[in-house]
Formats: C-alpha cells, structure tokens, sequence
C-alpha cells in the first residue's frame, strides 16, 4: 500500500512503492482516495479497514481526487511489503 496522510473524508498519497498495485493502477503521489469499492474512506485508518475487507489478488475499484478531477482506477490487491 502506498504511503498516505489522512484527514477527513480522505487519505492523501503521499509516497508509493514503485511496481507496486497502487503504481500498476497509475495511481500517484497527491492523489486523494475517497472510496474503495464504494465505500467512503475518512482517512487513513478507514482506507486500511476497506482494504482489509477483501483477500489478495481481489481486484478493487479506487475512487480519488487528482488536480480536481474525480477518477476511477481497479487495483489488483497484494500482499504488503514490510
């Protein structure tokens, strides 16, 4: 998973991890995540939750905020990497 700050509503990437699920989806630095699978996220911890709701391998809808505009990207979950 990438690295993210959280606020309300949000969990802001702040740094990935290069040939990683959330790099293959094109998802990068200063995106915002709003909702995984339709499910709202408020911040950080709630993007973990709804990630961890679903096994690896699962492909998951990511909905996020780049330069103002609202997208959708599918990301094929993985195990994480410590």
């Amino acid at each position: 998973m990438p690295a993210t700050s959280g606020s309300s509503n949000r969990a802001k990437i702040i740094s990935g991890v290069p040939g990683g699920p959330a790099d293959k989806a094109g998802l990068r630095a200063d995106d915002v995540i709003t909702e995984v699978q339709g499910q709202t996220i408020d911040g950080v911890d709630g993007l973990v939750a709804a990630t961890r709701l679903h096994k690896v391998g699962d492909v998951v809808s990511i909905t996020y905020i780049r330069a103002g505009q609202t997208r959708t990207v599918q990301v094929t979950l993985q195990e994480s990497r410590s």
